[in-house]
């Protein structure tokens, strides 16, 4: 076995012990934020108590695995204003780093399975974030009138426009619902890339690695005066900025 090989072993073994610490973490401060979420949601309608809970989460975990966040952009951002705010995802480490680089309130829209865990699934109802049926029902349609209210009293709502996770190099093709919410809400949208999370822990990984990650937020896009005629538009000026970012393309200026 050559020393480059071992070293590999060494290291990926050093970052498993700690990882597995870690998911041990996750599991306790989940439980336990996650019950005061629900005892503090009712006593806190607005969701402003329980919002700072979710980032307390997320620091904790971001510093238990040794993980740095570096932010540019976030004077694209007008405190006064609600988005929907459309991020690229290769990890699960992406929801912390949302968490800690956005600077204002955020609701989440979820698969609808995400539900079904244990005390998670109702904190995050609880914190007012959105579940979103699958497919083209009655109850999907519903669950996005459920994000266009919240968007409409003010929150911006974070959407994974792949719908699942990448290969941490290329984007998926985008789902239309976010951007049809965009649309009938009239706010903007604001892409926002993240760089390095899948290079940390890939997708389908448990093994996070220390390091540094790189989040840009974007311009935000106008869809005032636009129509669901707009929505191919909308999507392909999104993807376009995104992949340009992801490529280190000059798009943004």
């Amino acid at each position: 076995m050559n020393t480059d090989r071992m070293k590999q072993r060494i290291e990926r073994f050093v970052d498993g012990v700690r990882s597995l610490g870690n998911w041990g973490l996750l599991c306790v401060d989940t439980t336990v934020l996650g019950t005061s979420t629900i005892l503090i949601s009712f006593l806190d309608e607005d969701g402003f108590r329980t919002d700072h809970v979710g980032r307390l989460w997320s620091r904790i975990n971001l510093k238990s695995t040794g993980i740095e966040v570096d932010v540019e952009g976030r004077d694209n951002l007008d405190p006064e204003s609600p988005y929907v705010i459309m991020v690229n995802h290769s990890s699960l480490l992406d929801i912390f780093v949302i968490y800690d680089a956005l600077p204002r309130q955020i609701r989440w829209v979820m698969k609808s399975e995400l539900r079904k865990v244990p005390i998670f699934g109702f904190a995050c109802e609880k914190m007012g974030h959105v579940y979103v049926e699958r497919g083209s029902g009655e109850s999907a349609r519903e669950s996005m009138r459920n994000a266009a209210r919240k968007v409409a009293a003010g929150a911006s709502v974070v959407f994974f426009p792949e719908g699942t996770r990448n290969n941490g190099v290329d984007l998926l093709p985008f789902k239309k619902g976010g951007f049809r919410l965009a649309i009938q809400a009239e706010v903007p949208i604001v892409p926002v890339v993240i760089h390095g999370t899948s290079d940390l822990m890939p997708s389908g990984d448990w093994v996070c690695k220390k390091g540094r990650i790189k989040v840009n937020i974007l311009k935000p896009i106008s869809t005032k005066g636009m129509t669901f005629d707009h929505l191919p538009d909308l999507m392909a000026e999104t993807r376009e900025v995104m992949e340009g970012e992801l490529k280190g393309k000059c798009v943004d200026e």
